[in-house]
């Protein structure tokens, strides 16, 4: 396989958790609090929907919310039946909480192009 953990883990973006990066300035280390790193992120990124509180756009790190044509049946159902068990939908997970059930965001703005132009 060509790609090594990318071809595993679907390049999935997700951050640290907001208590836990808060949890590091707790312990005295200055500049690592959520609200330190935050500015961080937020520049690394291009969110392909735009910038948001959480988000930025215009930084090299492509991320966007999956399409809806691809989106899996099955991943859908699995979802409807997390939140029929009061799980909380949760639409971004770099956002505000990490808490809930979704689709995660990804980064795979080049291997889609490459992909793409292989079929045509």
């Amino acid at each position: 396989m060509l790609g090594n953990t990318s071809s595993i883990n679907g390049m999935v973006y997700i951050r640290g958790q907001r208590e836990d990066y808060d949890h590091l300035g707790e312990l005295g280390n200055t500049g690592w609090s959520y609200e330190d790193v935050l500015p961080y992120f937020k520049r690394s990124e291009h969110k392909a929907e735009g910038a948001n509180d959480y988000h930025g756009y215009g930084g090299p790190l492509w991320v966007e919310d999956v399409a809806d044509e691809q989106k899996l049946d099955l991943a859908d159902i699995y979802i409807q039946a997390a939140i029929q068990s009061e799980l909380p939908y949760n639409p971004d997970f770099n956002g505000a909480t990490q808490e809930g059930v979704g689709y995660y965001q990804t980064n795979i703005r080049r291997a889609s192009a490459r992909a793409q132009h292989a079929r045509s």
